[in-house]
């Protein structure tokens, strides 16, 4: 019996003896566990607070902005006495950043504004048929009425060039700017828009509704009695160049020699369309456009160009912008002919649109562009070389009549000279 009391003792000892090693083991294990814990979250916030530091560094040129900017974005968020919508204040912070550049045509567009963005360049964005500015009084008034393949709303509500408009649904534009009361008045397809129309005295409500809209980008004619042509261009769109080719050739043909480009109202468009419309009128292989990119780098446009060039006369105003001011710009600078109207808009920059997500994007200028002797545009604009003021309620087109005057200054009608001969 003392051998098996013995033998069990022993067991009993040596298994006492194991669990105390286990529970030993458990415990360093347990001890290792957590101090692997403590470096891994003290190495994660070091390296986390050196990482934020470097991206401060190389964003902001100080490895402290982007803890200021926690700072001060949880101040606003805790201390702020009124009520804080997180979006909006995020908002408001990419905003800010990208109207700190101080350029006009870089913006943040939060979800309403990229919408609105993609609509007005998609199938479904329509507009009424008119194009608007300002007159000498600052008041908002329709310059022009677009001559477009069927009647427009404009057209059908019996608008006129001149008519002043003071609201838009209700909603008084005085303090709007030009863009902003032309992308209230465009919409969706089919949808409803109410101007408050001020003619003669008289105001009155037009509602009309929004339409696709077929514009005839280029339409031109011969000046009776004389070697003179006009050409007004609306626009650079996707097939200007090829419909501007066939009216100057057609106007070659009945005799034109000389010839009145109308860009007034003019907004721009496509780079390639303006290269095609001038390489009509231009020297051979002339520059028309180069860029000059955020690294320096320049990309030319050349016209091929023709040899057969004539004297031209430009008509321009403030609404001319972009490739129009380009087109003018280029004649002055192949001593072509004259420019005349009032300064165009000064808009000589390339923009590209980035999306940060689904609902929100920056519109951000790359590129500056210049004229064919390297002048820049952007903020100045083309000074014409003869300055004719423009009134909204002028009954003759004082500068057509002006451009008419000097390529033939023999030119009479009645009397008088003749007025613009398409609106």
């Amino acid at each position: 019996m003392k051998g098996k009391f013995r033998l069990f003792s022993l067991w009993r000892q040596v298994h006492e003896e194991k669990r105390v090693d286990v529970s030993t083991t458990a415990a360093v294990k347990k001890h290792t566990y957590i101090s692997r814990i403590l470096r891994f979250s003290v190495t994660f916030v070091g390296g986390f607070v050196v990482l934020t530091g470097l991206i401060s560094y190389v964003f902001f040129a100080t490895p402290w902005a982007m803890f200021r900017l926690y700072k001060a974005m949880e101040l606003v968020r805790t201390q702020y006495a009124g009520t804080v919508a997180q979006k909006k204040l995020f908002d408001g912070l990419l905003s800010g950043a990208v109207a700190s550049l101080g350029d006009r045509h870089s913006t943040y567009m939060n979800a309403e504004d990229l919408a609105a963005f993609k609509q007005q360049i998609g199938a479904s964005y329509a507009g009424v048929g008119v194009v608007i500015g300002k007159n000498n009084d600052g008041a908002v008034v329709i310059q022009m009425l677009l001559d477009t393949e069927t009647p427009s709303p404009a057209q059908q509500a019996h608008l006129r060039k001149g008519d002043c408009i003071t609201a838009i649904n209700g909603v008084s534009a005085a303090q709007d700017s030009l863009e902003t009361i032309a992308e209230k008045i465009r919409g969706p397809l089919g949808s409803k828009v109410v101007l408050t129309i001020v003619r003669d005295g008289v105001s009155r409500q037009v509602t009309l509704v929004r339409q696709n809209l077929q514009i005839k980008m280029v339409k031109g004619r011969m000046i009776p009695h004389s070697e003179v042509a006009y050409i007004r261009i609306y626009g650079f769109s996707e097939n200007s160049a090829r419909d501007f080719t066939q009216v100057y050739a057609s106007l070659r043909k009945q005799g034109m020699k000389k010839l009145i480009l109308d860009l007034r109202n003019n907004p721009g468009g496509l780079v390639e369309e303006a290269v095609g419309v001038a390489t009509n009128f231009v020297p051979k292989n002339s520059t028309i456009i180069s860029f000059t990119t955020t690294g320096g780098k320049q990309q030319r446009f050349k016209a091929a160009g023709t040899d057969r060039t004539l004297p031209i006369a430009v008509l321009i105003n403030r609404q001319s912008a972009s490739a129009s001011e380009i087109i003018a710009g280029d004649i002055q600078d192949l001593h072509l002919g004259k420019v005349f109207g009032t300064r165009s808009y000064g808009k000589g920059t390339v923009q590209n649109m980035y999306e940060l997500s689904s609902q929100q994007a920056i519109k951000l200028t790359i590129a500056k562009y210049h004229t064919s002797s390297g002048r820049e545009i952007d903020g100045t604009g083309i000074i014409p070389d003869q300055a004719v003021p423009e009134h909204s309620q002028a009954v003759v087109d004082e500068t057509f009549d002006a451009a008419l005057q000097w390529l033939d200054p023999t030119y009479k009608k009645s009397g008088t000279v003749t007025a613009i001969p398409l609106d």
